[in-house]
């Protein structure tokens, strides 16, 4: 018999006492390997969660770390059920923000742009910066685009407003930016329809030979815009290629809406035009009676638009016949917002009105201090929109009753966005803003409210929030409602 069969043999005993030795320091390597495996795994789990991470720091010096959420976009369509990335949230123009907008605002960020001086030899010399109308913003994951006056297409940290970069067109941008698979889009008053990447880098143009203050608008894969030349046209968002175009007899500011298979538009003879989206051939037409800058609104086979005749009307979509129509004081070049079986609209006339979708019966009217020139947001039961005298609104939807409203100190012609609560929006002071929920704490002594805040962060602005005026200089009006030794803010 072999020996190292003999369970017996010496030196079968001898190779039992090496194999247990070795299996012994195997189990120990084998453990030590997966404690490494183990280890590796973790820290690239940790790096991985830790990715989207953003230390801002504030001007109070306070390190907050803040997790902006992962945005979606809708397959072909710039639209996303999370953030805001064209004009009026969707190519139906129903969609205004996310989150609940605050409660009492504070600014967060602001971001001063440059300056554009226009010398006319027979007027007057005009001046552009900040955000014109329409100038609404976009935001995907944790950037902010800007369209703006002084002729840039900006990028920003959304949380901390940390510029990315900028892009220098040949003059101003009215236009809203949109954003679409990693591309940004807007119309300049140079003449140009503009295609950047995320990186800020120019990846085509498509001239024409007018301003273009129309938003892109981009349903399966199409890319529609408006044009002062007197034309809606279609175009390939991947080179900027003409596919189609439709004829106005005017100049052409409103964005398109798209639904189904139409698209719709209006020009400043106050010609609507309903198009079939592939093709361009017209499907009907219907003529408001005004300068129709305002954008087309879709809510199921309802189109709602108002006029700088003061008009709001409400027309079969399939059809263009008029469902019902209703009268403001003055000019509207605010697009209507869908809310909730409601119509919210501005005017000139220094009103903000909302109405019965169904029947066009006024609900209620908010006299505001100056013209209102952007269309309003409606999000969470919340009604937020600029004037021309420079105060941001909060209002009750539900109601119209003031909840607060903030003065930037310049002129706002632009649409505000909300998204997760934040609003951002530009006037044309030169400023871009970025407002939350207060964190600053406003006190009151006995004798007046104070501001504990740090002076760096202190900006001049002016916060009403129902009867209550403060001011960020430290020291309020003296029209308060009765409070007296409280916080107001905790």
């Amino acid at each position: 018999m072999p020996y190292f069969l003999c369970r017996h043999h010496p030196r079968r005993q001898h190779t039992g006492n090496l194999y247990k030795t070795i299996m012994s320091y195997s189990r120990y390597v084998s453990l030590k390997k997966y404690m490494i495996i183990a280890i590796i795994i973790m820290t690239a789990f940790l790096l991985m969660f830790c990715k989207n991470d953003e230390t801002v720091r504030h001007h109070d010096g306070i390190i907050q770390a803040e997790v902006l959420p992962e945005h979606q976009q809708y397959r072909n369509t710039s639209w996303s059920p999370n953030t805001m990335i064209m004009f009026r949230g969707n190519p139906y123009h129903t969609f205004y923000g996310t989150g609940t907008p605050p409660d009492i605002p504070e600014v967060y960020w602001y971001y001063r742009t440059e300056l554009i001086v226009q010398h006319r030899p027979t007027k007057c010399t005009l001046y552009w910066q900040g955000t014109g109308w329409s100038g609404q913003m976009a935001v995907f994951n944790d950037r902010l685009y800007v369209t703006a006056l002084d002729g840039r297409m900006y990028c920003f940290n959304a949380v901390t407003g940390e510029k990315q970069w900028d892009f220098k067109a040949g003059f101003s941008f009215k236009s809203s930016v949109t954003y679409y698979s990693n591309r940004i889009y807007g119309g300049s008053r140079d003449n140009n329809v503009y295609c950047l990447s995320t990186n800020g880098k120019l990846l085509w143009h498509y001239p024409t030979s007018a301003d273009v203050d129309s938003s892109c608008c981009i349903f399966g894969n199409i890319l529609y815009v408006g044009l002062e030349e007197g034309a809606l046209v279609a175009l390939n968002p991947a080179t900027g290629k003409c596919l189609w175009r439709y004829a106005f007899t005017d100049k052409v500011e409103s964005s398109p809406a798209v639904w189904s298979n139409f698209v719709a538009v209006s020009d400043s003879a106050g010609k609507l035009s309903c198009c079939n989206r592939y093709t361009g051939k017209e499907i009907w037409t219907f003529q408001t009676g005004a300068d129709t800058d305002c954008s087309p609104v879709i809510v199921g086979d309802m189109l709602f638009t108002g006029t700088e005749g003061g008009m709001v009307f409400a027309l079969s979509n399939r059809t263009g016949k008029v469902v019902w129509q209703w009268h403001a004081v003055s000019e509207i070049r605010s697009t209507p917002a869908y809310y909730n079986g409601r119509l919210y609209t501005g005017c000139d006339g220094a009103y903000a009105y909302c109405l019965n979708a169904v029947t066009g019966k006024e609900l209620w009217r908010y006299k505001t201090a100056d013209g209102v020139w952007g269309a309003l947001a409606v999000v969470s039961n919340r009604v937020l929109f600029g004037d021309e005298s420079g105060w941001l609104y909060c209002l009750d939807a539900i109601h119209g009753t003031l909840l607060w409203r903030i003065n930037l100190g310049g002129p706002i012609y632009s649409t505000p966005i909300i998204v997760d609560g934040i609003i951002y929006i530009g006037s044309r002071n030169a400023q871009l803003w970025c407002i939350g929920p207060a964190r600053t704490k406003i006190m009151y002594d006995g004798k007046n409210y104070k501001t504990i805040a740090p002076k760096k962060y202190s900006i001049p602005f002016t916060l009403q929030w129902g009867n209550e005026v403060y001011t960020n200089r430290g020291i309020t009006y003296h029209n308060f409602i009765n409070i007296t030794n409280k916080t107001l803010v905790q």
